[in-house]
């Protein structure tokens, strides 16, 4: 059963616009801060012809160990939304995301309790 693509709106509680611009320094790595670089190489890349990249990225060893750990957690619910009925991620991206762990667990060593 595919999920409805109607338009909603949703109104985020009032706050202080401070407290909306309080960031987790995790969460803007993994939301925004990779993948706007990822992107600007992949469409550099795609505008230049070249057909394939792999992107490097230095970051603090404990805020890629955090966000390494938050992003396994966030592909186990995907894929187990997936299960009911969700859409899933296209295959291309989540054999990408196993190769991406993967290389992550050769730089910081597997993740804790495997």
């Amino acid at each position: 059963m595919m999920a409805s693509m109607a338009e909603v709106t949703l109104t985020l509680p009032a706050a202080p616009p401070e407290v909306y611009l309080l960031g987790d320094p995790v969460a803007d790595l993994i939301d925004i801060e990779v993948p706007k670089r990822i992107e600007a190489m992949a469409r550099r890349a795609v505008r230049n012809g070249v057909p394939e990249i792999a992107p490097t990225l230095r970051l603090e060893e404990s805020l890629a160990r955090e966000a390494t750990s938050r992003s396994r957690s966030r592909w186990e619910l995907l894929r187990s939304m997936g299960k009911t009925g969700a859409p899933r991620p296209d295959p291309r991206v989540v054999e990408l995301q196993a190769r991406a762990a993967r290389a992550a667990d050769e730089v910081l060593g597997p993740p804790a309790g495997s």
